[in-house]
């Protein structure tokens, strides 16, 4: 049986990533703050959409 636990370095990275964004968009909404989930990834990348900074 394949250990599905075993994650390469990109995985992990990816993996890191995704629960950095969705921590925020989830802190975010608990805040009140209207954000949308696409908003918080462009946050993330540096893209400024005007609604958040």
């Amino acid at each position: 049986m394949k250990n599905k636990y075993n994650m390469t370095k990109e995985d992990n990275i990816l993996f890191a990533k995704r629960k950095l964004i969705d921590n925020l968009y989830k802190s975010a909404n608990l805040e009140g703050i209207a954000v949308t989930f696409a908003d918080t990834v462009d946050f993330i990348n540096n893209v400024n959409t005007g609604k958040i900074s």
